[in-house]
């Protein structure tokens, strides 16, 4: 009775057993179960999934790139620069040739005054011309004359000049020669400038010349060098022509609309012979 007793009470508890272990393992399957993690969508299941892509740079890629970007910094930062000086230099270019300007007007108005006052000196002289080439002038018997009109002189003064026909340009402009003595003006009609010929005199009647720097016909090739350093006449150099050893001058700026230059024509012994002055280059 006993043995059977424990025979009993063995198999109550393996089936006890068994029953724990058949609930343990449904609950293992239910927490399984639970937590299980869906799979991730892929394009053979869902045909619009399309992944984005992610950028990615390598140190020396970033590099390159920091270093573009700060040379077209620089390049920027240059342009401006230059243009920058560009203003400044237009800024200070117009600003001296302003300078220049008044400069020279100053200069005019200083020479005008300097002849007026040796024409009223030389005013009884009646055969002396007083020469403002800085100007354009010429002053005779205390009266002022322009130099590219010099033939009113004449006609005021009742003198008499020859007026001659020199040649035609293409437009049918007469440029004509007026000679007054040992004066001669080569000018066409419809231009206001032309080319002043003074001769050295040889005749009583003929004009003597003294310029408002001191030059006359009388002046050596070294007065004339020393004359004529001013602000308004350049030197251009010498040279030749009609068996005269010439010295050049020109109109030292370029802000006025003409180009007038300035010769002196010398003979083989120094003697000056010769004084041409207007736009010389003119043909």
């Amino acid at each position: 009775m006993t043995t059977v007793f424990f025979k009993r009470k063995f198999l109550l508890i393996l089936s006890y057993c068994g029953l724990l272990l058949s609930g343990s393992g449904n609950l293992w399957a239910q927490v399984d179960s639970a937590t299980v993690v869906p799979p991730r969508p892929t394009a053979s299941l869902n045909p619009e999934y399309s992944p984005t892509p992610t950028a990615t740079f390598s140190y020396e890629e970033g590099k390159k790139k920091l270093e573009l970007e700060r040379l077209e910094l620089e390049n920027e930062k240059l342009k401006f620069e230059i243009e920058k000086l560009k203003a400044q230099t237009t800024k200070t270019t117009t600003e001296e040739k302003k300078n220049d300007k008044k400069e020279m007007m100053l200069y005019q108005e200083k020479c005008s005054e300097k002849a007026e006052g040796l024409a009223k000196d030389n005013k009884d002289k009646a055969n002396l011309l007083i020469l403002d080439l800085v100007n354009g002038e010429a002053w005779n018997k205390g009266v002022r004359y322009h130099l590219n009109d010099i033939y009113s002189m004449a006609e005021d003064q009742k003198i008499e000049f020859k007026k001659y026909l020199d040649k035609r340009d293409m437009n049918g402009d007469d440029r004509n020669r007026y000679v007054i003595r040992n004066v001669s003006l080569l000018r066409y009609n419809q231009r206001s400038r032309g080319i002043l010929t003074f001769k050295a005199p040889v005749k009583d009647e003929d004009y003597r010349v003294l310029s408002i720097d001191g030059v006359s016909f009388a002046s050596s090739i070294g007065d004339i060098r020393s004359a004529h350093q001013n602000i308004y006449f350049n030197y251009e150099g010498e040279g030749n022509r009609d068996k005269l050893k010439l010295l050049k001058y020109k109109f030292a700026k370029d802000f006025f609309s003409f180009s007038d230059k300035l010769e002196y024509g010398f003979d083989k012994d120094g003697k000056l012979l010769e004084i041409k002055f207007g736009v010389l280059d003119e043909n």
